[in-house]
């Protein structure tokens, strides 16, 4: 016998399938990790690259900075590919050419967190005396993955606040949820009691 799907399983997007908690997609949730990570690891790297400089920085801290840009590398992956399967709802909302400029500036920013962890990777391996002329080029390279984060994070915020993608919006009505969930207070009518 076969078990047939819950009707609420059959208009679902693939994208709306991964949900981790509280009812939402995985993208949405999955995108801010790399982004935050990646506006501090210029700063961790300049703070090691000076503390190389005067002898104070080891391969143990760099390899913290290397943990954390795997981190990096590993949730952009993962928030490449969770956009991936919401790509398909937000074309109905949002102009080709702004999706196709979020997922250029995703691309690029998953290289760059690539290249800086290399970068890190060589930075650990390498002997003090050369761990911070590499710290010196990786502090350089992560901070233009930060900029590059910024320029996603951008690009998201235009397809989600200018073109409606992922937004679901609906009438408030009295005590009900209106646009992205927010709870709308009921209207008071006023009455003329003369």
């Amino acid at each position: 016998m076969r078990r047939m799907a819950p009707p609420d399983a059959l208009v679902m997007m693939p994208h709306e399938r991964m949900v981790p908690m509280n009812g939402l997609p995985l993208h949405p949730v999955v995108v801010h990790l790399p982004l935050v990570i990646a506006l501090l690891i210029p700063a961790l790297a300049a703070g090691l690259t000076w503390a190389a400089f005067r002898g104070r920085a080891g391969r143990r801290a760099w390899a913290i900075a290397l943990g954390l840009q795997a981190i990096v590398a590993g949730t952009a992956l993962l928030a490449m590919r969770s956009g991936e399967g919401a790509e398909e709802s937000a074309e109905a909302v949002a102009p080709k050419s702004a999706l196709h400029a979020h997922e250029e500036a995703a691309e690029v920013f998953f290289i760059g967190t690539i290249a800086v962890l290399v970068g890190l990777g060589a930075t650990v391996a390498l002997k003090p005396r050369w761990s911070r002329w590499a710290g010196l080029a990786v502090t350089g390279g992560a901070l233009a993955v930060a900029l590059l984060g910024v320029r996603v994070g951008h690009a998201g915020g235009t397809l989600v606040y200018k073109h409606g993608a992922g937004v679901t919006l609906s009438e408030p009505g009295p005590g009900t949820a209106g646009a992205l969930g927010q709870q709308t207070p009921p209207r008071h009518q006023e009455h003329d009691d003369d």
